[in-house]
């Protein structure tokens, strides 16, 4: 799908690792690690082409968000929180509604 999905997170891996499986295959996963500590260490590379960004200081989830639009290069993005489980047709249905079906 079109759809670059941003994931910002802080001290919880695990959250973050439970919303990465949930979801469909998408063009692009960029998960923002907001000051954790110890920062955040999970294998994401197994799913859609993904980056890590680690900020230095707490900035906040919607500075996160913000940090993490800079890497969209999709038509669609989906800002899902840590811990947030899609269901398997959650992204389709979103999408529904944009492409007016």
């Amino acid at each position: 799908l079109d759809v670059t999905v941003i994931i910002p997170v802080r001290d919880d891996a695990e959250g973050a690792a439970r919303t990465i499986g949930s979801l469909p295959n998408v063009a692009k996963i960029v998960v923002v690690d907001d000051a954790s500590e110890p920062p955040l260490s999970f294998d994401i590379s197994h799913q859609s082409p993904s980056v890590v960004r680690r900020t230095s200081d707490n900035v906040g989830p919607g500075q996160a968000r913000n940090l993490g639009l800079a890497e969209v290069e999709t038509p669609f993005v989906l800002f899902v929180d840590a811990a947030v489980e899609l269901g398997p047709d959650t992204l389709a249905e979103l999408l529904a509604y944009v492409n007016d079906e």
